[in-house]
């Protein structure tokens, strides 16, 4: 049973930095490539068409159109109660 605990508790740890890993510009970008890759799926004339409606603004252009700041730092911190606090820092 206390193996079966530690096993959930080492990839609840895995998943969680896994997650944190992920950032705000690597969803964007993945998001972008996956529309892309769709497109790629259709004839030529659709997919022209479809390329020209994808937004290709950077994430960084995307940022600052919407007017937010881009995450230029991600830190993920133990606590002592094996929680863990996220900070991000951001550049307007």
């Amino acid at each position: 049973m206390n193996v079966l605990k530690n096993g959930r508790l080492f990839l609840l740890l895995i998943s969680v930095f896994y997650m944190a890993a992920c950032s705000n510009k690597d969803l964007y970008e993945a998001i972008q490539d996956n529309r892309v890759n769709e497109c790629r799926n259709m004839t030529y004339n659709q997919e022209q068409a479809c390329l020209n409606s994808i937004n290709q603004k950077s994430y960084e252009e995307y940022n600052r159109e919407r007017g937010v700041g881009v995450e230029t730092d991600t830190t993920m911190t133990a606590n002592d109660d094996l929680s863990f606090s996220h900070t991000s820092r951001y550049n307007n």
